[in-house]
């Protein structure tokens, strides 16, 4: 079992050249304003779709990357299906695995 933050970690790895290194995930949907959801979507390979080897280079001023702090406040990602280039928001605490390891909250 692992965190949260440490899932979101893993959600954010790149490998040496800079490309982000996918990962497998299953998280639960929610959707209150159609009142739907709890439904389980498993994905067998995605990949953050702002984590590119151009975005989030670090500023010059402060050495911190630069990031979309829109997904961050409101607890989701956009994960991109790299099969099919379709991007799809997960909710941040509806997340069940990631990487076969189960997330705990």
């Amino acid at each position: 079992m692992i965190s949260i933050a440490q899932g979101l970690r893993l959600m954010e790895l790149k490998d040496r050249r800079g490309w982000p290194q996918p990962f497998s995930i299953e998280f639960f949907t929610a959707d209150r304003k159609r009142d739907k959801g709890g439904e389980l979507i498993s994905l067998k390979s995605a990949v953050l779709s702002k984590n590119s080897r151009e975005k989030n280079k670090p500023s010059q001023s402060t050495g911190i990357p630069k990031m979309d702090t829109g997904q961050y406040i409101s607890g989701t990602r956009n994960l991109l299906i790299p099969e099919t280039k379709e991007v799809i928001t997960c909710h941040i605490w509806l997340i069940h695995k990631i990487n076969g390891q189960q997330v705990a909250i």
